[in-house]
């Protein structure tokens, strides 16, 4: 973000070391809750907002997932349903940074489900499901836009080399 920032000329918040650790624990934690990929809601977050937009567009969306006002209504509801104990009013979600992780993992899983297959392993002694999950149409969905998804395995990838050179040089040093 200090990078992002500085090309930008935006400001760096006060506390912004505390605030990664809290965001990174948060996705690392929705992630794993809701069985979706890390690098998947990493790479929305950062799609969205370089993890920091959390006012969103004009209070049509918050957080750093960018949740779409309408779209937070569907997944609260979904969220009860399914047995969850969300606040009963949660007016501003860029307030509820943690709230907000854990509904964007639950539409993202909800989204992987939708466009998911089943399929018919053979070749074992037992007939085996497998399921198959479509990263791409769920990504595409999250936030619409057929190029959407393009973007976001970009910055996977991008991702991905980046942790790689941070090992290569923990590993000479």
């Amino acid at each position: 973000y200090r990078i992002f920032a500085n090309h930008k000329g935006f400001r760096i918040p006060k506390r912004l070391d505390q605030y990664v650790e809290s965001m990174a624990e948060n996705i690392y934690i929705s992630a794993k809750r809701f069985n979706v990929p890390v690098t998947s809601l990493m790479t929305i977050a950062h799609q969205e907002t370089f993890y920091l937009n959390i006012l969103g567009d004009n209070k049509k969306s918050a957080s750093p997932f960018q949740i779409y006002r309408p779209t937070k209504f569907m997944i609260l509801q979904n969220m009860r349903r399914d047995g969850f104990r969300i606040p009963k009013d949660v007016k501003r979600l860029e307030d509820h940074l943690s709230l907000a992780s854990y509904m964007a993992a639950y539409h993202f899983a909800e989204l992987m489900e939708l466009y998911s297959v089943e399929l018919d392993v053979k070749g074992s002694k037992e007939e085996m499901k497998k399921i198959v999950y479509d990263l791409n149409r769920s990504t595409t969905s999250y936030n619409g836009g057929r190029n959407y998804h393009k973007r976001v395995f970009l910055k996977q990838l991008e991702l991905n080399r980046f942790l790689e050179r941070k090992l290569q040089k923990k590993a000479l040093s």
